[in-house]
């Protein structure tokens, strides 16, 4: 397995430029993850795999679990925050609190821009954590432009070890997906900077990304 490494650039975005730039080319893209900010590629037809709980999760999953749909999951934790990946939010607005607040007024923006309106304490709290908010939308949005060089026949198995791979029972991962691909697109090779995401032994593929220093927010 290839170990994927852009200096001073968060594996995150890293991972969703690989993913994202894969998945318009036709490649099936699996992601093994449980970080949150990743369900927002859900909508781009990338596929995200809980592999402690080896279960997937998609677009149903994630609206039942954070009553958001994917495309909000961005403004969902600037709204709330995320201690893991250093993004603060505002100060005592929760899961529940921010899902309402996005069912409201659509987007961070629209929250902010109504804040006036909103009474109470939680309208104190969202003025006063305007700035933070703003810096964590900054934090919690991925990059897609990552300069990586690599094509799909770089981070390729060998064919015998897919052959042994083949001969093995499925994990659940497998079983449990409709991944039947052989090998990379034939024009690979022409595109230094086409980059492909790992898509299952089937096909052949995998990389494993080295997790770079905290978010921070970007020039």
């Amino acid at each position: 397995m290839r170990s994927l490494t852009v200096p001073d650039v968060e594996a995150d975005d890293t991972l969703a430029t690989l993913a994202l730039k894969a998945a318009e080319r036709g490649f099936e893209v699996i992601l093994l993850s449980t970080d949150k900010d990743l369900y927002r590629l859900l909508d781009s037809g990338v596929k995200v795999y809980d592999h402690f709980q080896s279960e997937w999760r998609d677009a149903e999953w994630v609206m039942n679990r954070f009553s958001v749909p994917p495309a909000k999951m961005t403004d969902y934790l600037a709204l709330m925050g995320d201690e893991s990946d250093g993004i603060p939010g505002i100060d005592q607005v929760g899961e529940k609190t921010a899902a309402k607040l996005l069912a409201e007024h659509g987007d961070l923006q629209g929250v902010l821009t109504n804040a006036a309106e909103i009474k109470g304490k939680l309208g104190e709290r969202i003025r006063a954590g305007a700035a933070a908010a703003e810096l964590s939308m900054a934090l919690a949005t991925m990059r897609t432009d990552v300069a990586l060089g690599l094509t799909p026949r770089d981070i390729a198995l060998p064919a015998a070890l897919i052959a042994h791979i083949k001969t093995m029972p499925a994990p659940k991962l497998v079983r449990t997906s409709p991944m039947i691909h052989q090998g990379a697109p034939a024009n690979d090779a022409q595109h230094g900077d086409c980059n492909a995401a790992q898509h299952g032994a089937a096909q052949g593929a995998q990389v494993e990304l080295t997790r770079g220093a905290p978010r921070r927010l970007r020039a």
